[in-house]
């Protein structure tokens, strides 16, 4: 017998009698869901850094320290600060003390330099940058670049003593500046309509385009991300996906706040570790994409692979051929999402009803097709375009600019940047009443209903019978080991 041979069973007792706490429309705020946790359970571990735990309590007296520092800074409502962060609390401290006065995260790709690296932080217009010492010689090549910033803050996530540099333009300061204020709330009123985060895709078809997330949008990806893996508060979900990745903050970081369960938080994903980990702090789901799931499977047999107390991995692009070895092997269940930055996960497969190679069926609040040049909805096994669209509240990204004449067209970008729908995938996906696919295309912000029309995002799939398997080359699984 192993210790947690019974954890399927023990979760689905709870997940019966267990219902998460809703927010309604107008108190979907990030930080004052934060506060109300804050205020209900002060004591309760919310995040665990390895072995550091962070109460909801102090939690939310670091953000509220974090938030006074950047008021004192000049940072207001609206603004925009860009992180250049690893996974430490710092991040979650900066993200949510912007997001309670008003002002706008903006994650940075830690693995980008050059043009690459000013690009994002000059056209979202950021103001100010937190980042990390062990990142400076990348910052230093582009600091000339970096016009409207003003004030860096610094943190030290390997001790390494490091100075802080004196680049001209600057003002230069360390973390603990920021959380030398008050723990008391400021006091800034926030909409839950308001601008919370523009997280930048990947830039795989041309460049990096910034996803506008409203207050309301996060609190929808969190609240849909909990129902379709079914946490619970007795749940402690792992992660070492990077925290400026969408999977991380909507799969991990929220859910973990939303469901009132934990999330342990470790600096990078390690194949050798990972199962350890699990066991050592009894982490029930941990996240993937789909190169995670190869990488482990290739691990030397163990004679405890399946002795762990993970029941889920949540993720994308599992290869089919390595789905039922993998959930078969290390006794848990695979739950394949699919979506891109801009339109989240809007295909999940059914938790009862998983199939391997299948993205899913739309989650509530998305409508998705595949049409051809003339937007009709093609015969299964013809070539067409994927469409999705919100029937919720949506509006587009900053640079993206709406073109809909039709209730099903989709966004194009502004300016000399391609138009997103010009930049098809091609792939093969499966589906029977309900779409299922593989690839998608552009568009996101949630906003109040009735003020705009659904947004659309399109790419370029074919339909196949639900009897047909879903196939991926290795070519394409590659290109998929990331997402957007």
């Amino acid at each position: 017998m192993g210790q947690w041979d019974d954890k399927f069973e023990r979760h689905a007792r709870k997940w019966e009698s267990w219902n998460m706490q809703e927010y309604s429309q107008h108190d979907r705020v990030l930080t004052d869901i934060i506060e109300d946790k804050a205020r209900q359970f002060p004591d309760h571990v919310v995040f665990q850094f390895r072995d550091d735990p962070l109460t909801l309590g102090e939690f939310n007296e670091r953000i509220n320290k974090v938030a006074n520092g950047f008021l004192s800074l000049g940072v207001k409502h609206g603004d925009k600060v860009a992180l250049m962060l690893p996974n430490n609390p710092e991040f979650l401290y900066t993200w949510f003390a912007l997001n309670k006065i008003g002002a706008v995260e903006v994650p940075i790709n830690v693995a980008l330099k050059g043009q690459g690296l000013a690009y994002q932080m000059v056209q979202s217009d950021c103001v100010a940058l937190v980042a990390d010492l062990q990142y400076l010689d990348r910052l230093e090549g582009v600091a000339g670049d970096l016009d409207d910033i003003r004030q860096i803050a610094y943190t030290d996530a390997t001790s390494s003593g490091q100075a802080m540099p004196q680049w001209a333009g600057f003002e230069h300061m360390a973390f603990g500046e920021l959380m030398d204020h008050s723990s008391d709330s400021p006091g800034v009123n926030v909409h839950y309509s308001d601008l919370a985060t523009i997280l930048y895709t990947s830039g795989t078809t041309g460049v990096s385009k910034g996803v506008m997330f409203s207050h309301h949008y996060w609190y929808d990806v969190w609240a849909e991300s909990v129902k379709y893996s079914r946490y619970t508060e007795d749940d402690i979900l792992y992660t070492g996906l990077p925290f400026f990745h969408g999977n991380a903050q909507g799969i991990t970081i929220g859910p973990a706040i939303l469901a009132d369960a934990k999330a342990v938080i470790v600096e990078r994903f390690s194949a050798s570790r990972l199962w350890d980990d699990c066991r050592r702090w009894n982490c029930t789901e941990a996240n993937y994409i789909g190169g995670i799931i190869p990488i482990l499977l290739k691990q030397d047999l163990r004679d405890d692979d399946a002795d762990n107390p993970v029941r889920l991995m949540v993720g994308a692009a599992a290869p089919q051929d390595e789905w039922h070895a993998f959930q078969e092997r290390f006794n848990t269940k695979i739950l394949e999402v699919y979506g891109m930055t801009e339109c989240y996960c809007c295909l999940v497969s059914p938790y009862d009803e998983p199939r391997a190679g299948a993205c899913g069926k739309t989650i509530t609040g998305w409508d998705v097709r595949i049409v051809d040049d003339d937007d009709n909805e093609c015969e299964p096994g013809k070539l067409g375009e994927f469409i999705a669209r919100s029937n919720k509240m949506f509006v587009a990204p900053p640079v993206i600019t709406t073109n809909l004449k039709q209730p099903w067209d989709c966004l194009k970008t502004a300016g000399s940047i391609p138009a997103i729908w010009a930049a098809w995938t091609r792939t093969v996906i499966s589906f029977s009443s309900t779409v299922k696919n593989r690839q998608s295309g552009a568009a996101a912000r949630i906003f109040p209903p009735l003020k705009w029309k659904p947004c659309s995002v399109r790419t370029r799939l074919c339909w196949k019978p639900a009897s047909s398997a879903c196939h991926r080359s290795s070519a394409k699984r590659k290109s998929r080991q990331s997402s957007s």
